[in-house]
């Protein structure tokens, strides 16, 4: 079918269930085989109104997703299942966190909810052009967890542009426990980024973004309600760009990891990327 498909002179998306159907008898698919026919193969169990299925499927994408990753790109997509986003049993937080691991994951953002009823608040994430940017980014990256801390998960994903050969990238920090607050601290080189140059980054869930510069050496910290996220995009800065890096402060090395991270929780405890939110500690 799907060959037939791709003769045919009219541009035809072809959706297939076959890893889905193989999963469902313990077995697993080829992927390198479907993504030779399919353009967007199920991979796992139904996404319900519950955050326990979402949480299931990242959780089984996460641990796939090496292989997952390999096959994935333009005309050949993993779909993670349905946003359940505005549907019941799906906070604000909930909806956000979804958006943002399937843009990171560029998967197919399939609606599932009532658009005539639909909430303001729940319309607004489903509306959100930076992060429809970044799952519509034309490298077509399947981003990865590159670090865990307990229920802390760190997405990185490379995105447009890349400047002197360096990427930009998309970074997700997501709390999967959906009754806890979470802290958070994370030195950007541990996350994979080493531009000496430095990154111009924005919070894509802040209503009122505004752009600030951050370094390899710096930091990102706060904390995640229950089921949160923090979505930010980097975009690369070249040699030649010119501005300076407002927004680090200088840590007293000695400062122990709680101190340094509770002393930026008083000043910005909501993931606001305000000056002062980014931590300078060589």
């Amino acid at each position: 079918m799907g060959k037939a498909l791709t003769s045919l002179k009219n541009q035809i998306i072809y959706m297939c269930e076959w890893p889905y159907e193989l999963w469902k008898v313990n077995k697993t698919a080829n992927y390198t085989e479907v993504s030779k026919v399919c353009n967007i193969w199920r991979n796992y169990k139904d996404v319900r109104n519950h955050w326990d299925t979402v949480r299931d499927v990242i959780n089984y994408m996460v641990e796939n997703q090496d292989v997952l990753a390999s096959v994935h790109g333009p005309a050949a997509l993993n779909d993670p299942e349905m946003l359940v986003i505005g549907n019941d049993n799906i906070t604000v937080e909930m909806a956000k966190t979804q958006f943002t691991v399937w843009c990171i994951w560029s998967a197919p953002l399939l609606i599932s909810t009532d658009l005539r009823k639909i909430d303001q608040k729940f319309k607004e994430i489903l509306l959100n052009k930076e992060a429809i940017a970044i799952n519509q980014d034309s490298m077509v990256k399947f981003g990865k967890v590159v670090k865990k801390e307990k229920d802390i998960l760190y997405f990185v994903k490379e995105i447009n542009p890349v400047i002197e050969g360096k990427m930009s990238y998309a970074i997700a920090v997501v709390n999967m426990n959906e009754n806890v607050t979470h802290k958070y601290i994370m030195k950007i080189s541990k996350l994979g980024l080493d531009n000496e140059h430095g990154y111009v980054v924005t919070n894509i869930w802040k209503s009122h973004r505004k752009s600030e510069i951050i370094k390899p050496r710096n930091y990102i910290a706060g904390k995640l309600p229950p089921a949160g996220s923090l979505f930010i995009k980097l975009i690369a800065i070249g040699s030649t760009t010119s501005g300076s890096d407002k927004t680090s402060q200088s840590a007293n090395s000695n400062n122990s990891y709680n101190g340094l991270l509770d002393a930026m929780l008083r000043f910005n405890p909501l993931n606001l990327f305000d000056q002062n939110h980014y931590l300078d500690k060589k």
